[in-house]
């Protein structure tokens, strides 16, 4: 079972000065993130420093606690492209930039460019015979 005070949290966010973020930006904030200074964050991009919890059997998910998470660190001029994913305790160098789609979880260090894997066909539905 839930207790209250797994509904509390003691998050901070803290934004450095002359940032960018686009439209759409979705912040998720349980612990800890960090942007340093000069960071553009791009449209669409998700920044989560926890997770959903989804244990109870009997309540919806969406009434369950978050887990608290893990601080997120996005260090000097860095640039989170286009729907890019910044999931828990991941810490990005400075002048860093992450490619558009990409999810990155972990210790990138600075000057550091990140891209997702290209895309790759998974089957084909149907054979020509």
């Amino acid at each position: 079972d839930s207790k209250d005070e797994d509904y509390l949290y003691n998050s901070e966010i803290h934004f450095g000065a002359e940032n960018q973020i686009g439209r759409f930006a979705f912040v998720s904030c349980t612990n800890q993130i960090t942007l340093e200074n000069n960071v553009v964050l791009s449209e669409r991009i998700f920044l989560g420093d926890n997770n959903h919890s989804f244990s109870h059997p009997e309540i919806p998910v969406m009434q369950q606690p978050n887990k608290a998470g893990k601080p997120i660190l996005v260090m000097y001029g860095s640039w989170i492209g286009v729907g890019a994913v910044i999931l828990p305790g991941t810490r990005i160098g400075k002048l860093s930039v992450v490619g558009a789609n990409s999810v990155c979880q972990g210790r990138f260090p600075s000057y550091s460019v990140i891209g997702p894997e290209h895309a790759r066909l998974l089957f084909r539905r149907f054979t020509r015979r």
